[in-house]
């Protein structure tokens, strides 16, 4: 299994590690947005992510270039045997700061 480290905000790091025997690496992290996008008129800029966790890496932490209150799926595998182990985890961000609205292309 796995565990997303921190709250996720808007254009900040997304941190992920894996907790017991989740798999054999190399991982990779999937993040696959879902959903309207919150942007006026609903303009849609958030892309598939793939990030590949670092050779043996238990841990991997990268920025989520999505915009407040966009919703997403984490997807995370690891290769073994041609099997994938696949968990979700759907998610709803946040703002960094409750006043603010910024959205960083």
């Amino acid at each position: 299994s796995f565990n997303i480290d921190n709250t996720p905000q808007q254009c900040q790091n997304l941190s992920i590690s894996i907790t017991g025997s989740g798999g054999v690496p190399p991982y990779r992290a999937l993040v696959l947005p879902f959903g309207f996008s919150p942007l006026p008129n609903a303009v849609e800029v958030r892309k598939i992510l793939d990030q590949p966790f670092s050779g043996d890496a238990t841990q991997v932490s990268f920025q989520l270039p999505y915009p407040a209150l966009s919703q997403f799926v984490v997807v995370v595998r690891a290769p073994s045997r041609e099997l994938y182990l696949l968990i979700t985890l759907r998610l709803t961000l946040t703002f960094p700061h409750p006043s603010h609205f910024i959205f960083h292309q």
